[in-house]
């Protein structure tokens, strides 16, 4: 789990800033957050796999593949627009 804190709000991101030497700072659109979140509320983040989206991912990358491609010629290397 990574833990941090709202650092504060700049237009529609927030800034987050994991704990951690050195700080990690990054910028998050607000609308992802939970209501009622102010500056200097702490946050735990939890970041998970998600194997069956990583295959429908490679699945939707071979299929557009397979459309630029030669059918006959997997190896081509310029591809019709």
């Amino acid at each position: 789990m990574l833990t941090g804190y709202l650092d504060r709000f700049e237009e529609q991101y927030a800034v987050i800033v994991l704990d951690g030497e050195p700080p990690f700072q990054f910028d998050l659109p607000r609308q992802l957050l939970p209501e009622g979140l102010a500056p200097g509320d702490r946050l735990t983040l939890r970041i998970d796999p998600d194997p069956e989206g990583a295959r429908k991912t490679l699945e939707n990358i071979e299929r557009l593949q397979r459309e630029l491609t030669e059918e006959d010629n997997p190896d081509q290397i310029h591809f019709q627009l």
